[in-house]
């Protein structure tokens, strides 16, 4: 088998655990390599109201993990990174990604 299919094969395998991992797990704290204003990586929870379903995200978010920190609604886990969005106080809708292999888990 050829080297570059090696690795993309362990790559889809790597990403499908994370995004198990974050859909069936209550609570998963991670960090994907944002810093803060004083240099600090932050740190970010997944949160599901209710029922843990891929095909219903309807209750997926994920937020700061702190006191008061800023919150995204989950449109998709997709094969590669999840995709957010949020709405401002204006009703312009603001949308992200964060890719799986930039997480890290924290325990």
């Amino acid at each position: 088998m050829n080297i570059d299919k090696m690795i993309t094969k362990q790559k889809v395998e790597n990403n499908s655990i994370v995004r198990e991992r974050l859909i069936t797990q209550k609570d998963v704290v991670f960090t994907c390599g944002i810093k803060d204003v004083l240099g600090r990586i932050q740190e970010f929870k997944v949160y599901c109201n209710g029922i843990h379903h891929s095909s219903n995200l309807d209750g997926y978010s994920i937020f700061e993990n702190s006191g008061i920190g800023k919150m995204m609604n989950v449109k998709k886990f997709g094969p590669t990174c999840i995709t957010l969005y949020t709405y401002d106080m204006l009703g312009n809708k603001t949308t992200g990604k964060i890719k799986y292999s930039d997480i890290k888990f924290v325990d």
